[in-house]
């Protein structure tokens, strides 16, 4: 711009002329700045979309569990917001019976258990929960943590690659075991925040 400037005007304003240079950079800046800031927001919204989404999906699902007290209908809920926006091919979620001191995988609406495992308070899984306080991926069951080699089998059972504590003040109230997602998609950062999110307002309600 500068050098097509000092052609035109030739040596009534040279090109390397400060203030000519100054003035370019304004123009410059004014005329690029709407540009950039609306190409940015379009290539925020297409790389953020998904966590837009998880945030309104979180704030209606507050909304809905306050008005639940019963446990079967909050598990539902649960089950419900996680298969829609997450999509995983299997979906257990495990809750403590305080009779017998042990985790059962709760019915789906038609009242069908999604697995008739059950582990113990003391099972190297609800240790391993219980202790990390974080989702827990299993993609290799055949290398797994030394910690969760007693539960193999029943893991191996589950075939699930997510796990997500419903964490207690004392005990784990459950948690949530998640299979791959339909999709082939893998589980993002935004994933695990949304779902821990569910899990944390879904323990608090139980």
């Amino acid at each position: 711009l500068v050098w097509g400037t000092n052609l035109l005007l030739g040596s009534v304003v040279p090109g390397n002329n400060p203030a000519l240079i100054g003035v370019m950079i304004v123009v410059v800046a004014l005329l690029f700045t709407p540009v950039r800031l609306k190409l940015q927001g379009k290539v925020d919204a297409f790389f953020f979309r998904g966590q837009s989404i998880h945030q309104e999906a979180i704030q209606k699902f507050s909304g809905e569990l306050t008005r639940l007290v019963d446990l079967s209908k909050i598990i539902q809920l649960l089950r419900r917001y996680v298969g829609e926006n997450l999509n995983p091919s299997k979906l257990h979620i495990f809750i403590r019976d305080p009779l017998t001191d042990q985790y059962f995988a709760t019915v789906t609406e038609d009242t069908t258990p999604r697995s008739d495992l059950r582990f113990s308070k003391d099972s190297a899984l609800v240790q391993s929960l219980n202790a990390e306080k974080n989702s827990l991926f299993l993609n290799d069951y055949d290398h797994l943590p030394q910690s969760l080699l007693p539960d193999k089998s029943r893991l191996a059972i589950l075939n699930a690659q997510l796990f997500v504590a419903l964490p207690g003040q004392k005990n784990l109230i459950g948690w949530l075991a998640l299979g791959s997602r339909k999709s082939g998609e893998p589980y993002r950062r935004q994933d695990l925040a949304f779902i821990e999110s569910l899990s944390d307002q879904t323990a608090l309600a139980i």
